[in-house]
């Protein structure tokens, strides 16, 4: 078996590899600078788009509370137009009990 030996000569096809490979490597950098680059702008739009989300979500918990409040508020209400209207039968059946 023979060894391996190394000729330190540069051909044309030599430089042409090693022009193609740094063409190779550029054109990668290049393309995954792209794409960074719209990663990154993708990435400021979702940004946004949770802020806006996260805002709406508080405004909606507001608006929750405050109906919430709103309903015990009716409820309240309410409680005491049947305690009113409960003394106003009673006095009804009074004034009925009082006439026959």
């Amino acid at each position: 078996m023979r060894k391996p030996s190394f000729d330190m000569t540069l051909s044309l096809g030599h430089m042409l590899q090693v022009v193609a490979l740094a063409l190779a490597v550029g054109g990668s950098w290049v393309a995954q600078s792209t794409r960074i680059t719209v990663l990154e702008g993708d990435l400021g739009h979702a940004r946004e788009a949770f802020d806006q989300l996260q805002q709406r979500v508080a405004e909606d918990r507001s608006l929750i509370r405050r109906m919430e409040n709103d309903a015990a508020r009716m409820d309240e209400r309410l409680a005491a137009m049947g305690a009113a209207l409960q003394r106003i039968e009673a006095l009804l059946e009074r004034i009925d009990e009082r006439r026959e």
